[in-house]
């Protein structure tokens, strides 16, 4: 049985890993062993629900609609990558429209499946979900996912400004998504929730956007817990319209996409190297990636291939070559579940003493896909990108200058303050200047932050982190 979303994506993320056991060895003599097992992700059944955005983000639109005698759009894509983004995949659907009327847990999206969910209150999902994938808080910090216009028209509703890290379950108007509607020329609505803040689109009500055009960034503002986008469609009388084609869809026969994505689109997203198993995804919070491409003989790699809608059965293939082009490992791994909407695969390599120093490189086969990449093996010193902040103490209610001194700081790092419970509203980043050898931020303490410690992450493009733990504290 195919995995479900129950409760916004209730079984997507609390059960999206399973396990995933190597199925046969092709390894070279003398043979290593590499141990293969399920990357898990934090449960966010309890908080990743988007309020629905059809009652309070387009009732003002609602008086502007007019019906016309022209086709109903034909739709693009509406996420791409930003320019400096390299995976080879970058999201996920992890919930299509509800077209079962009861709740709750009467589930039914386009295809039969259970890939939706509805509320005890009578919402039934109303949109299509496209999370961010991997390291979703990642990429949202980075800026690496875009949302772009998936048919040109008039923008009828730009709202930004609202917290993008929000995870309350709850929906009021304190708790708003940042979201752009657009109105085509037959009438018909497309709207794009739950964007970053500060990432909108300059054009405002009345402002044109061609097909394909800037949007905003995915981000996870309003009743959310995870970045995604929520796309929701209207034909021209306010009617819900599923984008998807399918045999169970019950508000419209034909397919609104240009080119239809199948309803399993499975595919190898990226590969990367860890010296940890990543942590986070829990809302409200950031991830804590542990990406590492330096190693020294004897240490752990841990190298995890990410997917999106993994099958049953689907076989991955793996080789692992040291600085002389001599196969260290091959293998295949295969999945024994029958769906996972998010997995990784994650294998635990340990080193030998005597491993040759240089690079190392592997390479990932899966559907037609490979994917490649490289780490180095060698006697290094251990890195102090930064070594220390001041100042340290915070009172509440003030603006305060930090630095943050290092070595090797580069311009495209991004730099975030997260408190012991994950995303933090009450200490704002208003201003941040990157130099070779100090970070200076400019910072604002609301007056009703919570006092205690905060973490410092400054995040590369590449995912790699450095952690300064307890770095700020908020006085009481």
């Amino acid at each position: 049985m195919s995995q479900s979303a129950s409760g916004l994506h209730r079984s997507v993320l609390a059960t999206l890993i399973g396990a995933l056991l190597a199925a046969g060895t092709t390894a070279s003599e003398p043979s290593r062993e590499v141990r293969w097992s399920s990357l898990p992700v934090a449960d966010l059944s309890d908080d990743w629900q988007p309020g629905p955005l059809v009652e309070d983000l387009l009732a003002s639109t609602r008086g502007r609609r007019s019906a016309s005698t022209s086709a109903p759009p034909t739709f693009v894509w509406p996420l791409r990558q930003s320019p400096r983004h390299a995976d080879d995949g970058y999201w996920a659907s992890v919930g299509f429209v509800d077209h079962d009327p009861n709740f709750p847990g009467s589930l039914l999206d386009y295809e039969g499946g259970r890939r939706t969910y509805d509320l005890p209150s009578g919402y039934n999902h109303t949109g299509t979900d496209l999370v961010a994938w991997p390291f979703g808080w990642v990429k949202q910090a980075l800026g690496q996912v875009e949302v772009v216009a998936s048919a040109a028209g008039t923008i009828v509703l730009w709202h930004d400004g609202n917290f993008d890290r929000e995870c309350d379950a709850g929906f009021d108007e304190e708790r708003r998504a940042n979201v752009v509607v657009i109105q085509h020329d037959d009438g018909s609505m497309a709207a794009y929730g739950h964007l970053k803040t500060g990432s909108l689109t300059r054009k405002r009500e009345g402002g044109w956007v061609e097909q394909g055009e800037y949007l905003g960034l995915v981000g996870s503002s309003g009743f959310s817990g995870y970045p995604h986008l929520h796309f929701e469609v209207f034909d021209a009388f306010g009617g819900l319209i599923d984008p998807f084609a399918g045999p169970f869809n019950r508000f419209n026969d034909e397919s609104w996409w240009s080119d239809q994505p199948p309803y399993y689109d499975t595919r190898l997203l990226t590969v990367m190297t860890h010296s940890a198993e990543p942590l986070g995804g829990q809302c409200p919070g950031g991830e804590r990636t542990f990406v590492e491409r330096r190693f020294a003989p004897g240490d752990d790699v841990l190298l995890v291939a990410y997917f999106r809608d993994l099958l049953r059965g689907q076989p991955m293939r793996y080789a692992i070559l040291d600085p002389a082009g001599e196969v260290f490992e091959k293998r295949k791994v295969k999945s024994r579940d029958p769906h996972l909407v998010l997995a990784g695969m994650m294998g635990e390599l340990t080193l030998p003493e005597d491993a040759a120093a240089g690079v190392w490189t592997y390479s990932v086969k899966f559907e037609g896909q490979k994917l490649t990449g490289s780490f180095e093996v060698g006697d290094f010193e251990p890195v102090r990108a930064a070594r220390s902040v001041t100042p340290r103490n915070l009172r509440a209610g003030s603006r305060r200058k930090l630095k943050i001194r290092g070595l090797g700081f580069t311009r495209d790092l991004v730099v975030d303050i997260h408190g012991r419970a994950g995303a933090e509203k009450g200490v704002r980043i208003r201003r941040v200047k990157i130099g070779d050898k100090r970070i200076l931020l400019t910072v604002t303490v609301d007056a009703a932050a919570e006092p205690g410690p905060r973490d410092i992450v400054i995040t590369a493009p590449d995912y790699s982190q450095v952690v300064l733990e307890d770095a700020l504290r908020v006085a009481g």
